[in-house]
């Protein structure tokens, strides 16, 4: 959609970084043969866990997504400002759950990976458009 359009759109750029890649690592974390073979006796209580990491990352992302189409005003910049910020927050959210799906429960790994989300959140933010307009116009 990228590619198609021309330039990066703030909705699909974040759908790529805050939801989709974090979920991504959660169930290549989680989803092995041997965790969710019917045999376990874990099986259920692994499905649950897969299916809570999932519902949190979707929810706090809506979430975030609902307070930023709230607060969109006529002001372009201030928009584009309130839209970074957005992204910064959510890139480390979407580092720590990286980091967390690599390294489990190690603190400073979480808080690394946190770091590391918020610098690419910062170099993604920089490349949308500032005016945000609906529709690109062309020649």
């Amino acid at each position: 959609m990228r590619a198609e359009t021309g330039f990066i759109k703030g909705a699909y750029t974040f759908t790529a970084m805050a939801i989709m890649a974090p979920i991504a690592a959660i169930y290549m974390k989680f989803m092995n043969f041997t965790v969710f073979s019917p045999d376990n006796p874990d099986f259920s209580q692994n499905l649950l866990v897969l299916a809570l990491y999932t519902l949190v990352i979707i929810g706090v992302s809506a979430g975030m997504m609902a307070v930023v189409s709230r607060s969109i005003t006529e002001n372009i910049t201030r928009n584009w400002n309130f839209q970074l910020i957005y992204f910064l927050i959510s890139g480390g959210i979407a580092g720590g759950v990286l980091a967390l799906a690599v390294y489990e429960l190690k603190i400073l790994q979480i808080i690394q990976g946190f770091v590391g989300g918020v610098i690419a959140a910062l170099l993604i933010g920089i490349m949308v458009p500032k005016t945000l307009a609906i529709v690109r116009k062309t020649a």
